[in-house]
């Protein structure tokens, strides 16, 4: 399992969990799909760095972006 490609599924997933998020409580209904996908996420997230400690540095972050999606294309 390429860690990197979870480490960034993982980041998309947070990113994209926050405007559900927003939406949900500006309807005043319950953020279920925002918590789902800020949850699965943060799920990833963690299985990443748990992978391979001490490779993710905030510093990295965007080359780490930039080299995954550079592999994907």
């Amino acid at each position: 399992m390429d860690t990197d490609l979870v480490f960034v599924a993982g980041i998309l997933l947070l990113v994209l969990g926050f405007p559900a998020l927003v939406s949900a409580m500006a309807d005043g209904r319950r953020p279920r799909g925002g918590d789902a996908a800020r949850a699965a996420g943060g799920g990833l997230v963690m299985l990443a760095v748990w992978q391979r400690p001490g490779h993710y540095a905030l510093r990295d972050i965007p080359d780490i972006i930039l080299h995954v999606i550079g592999r994907l294309l």
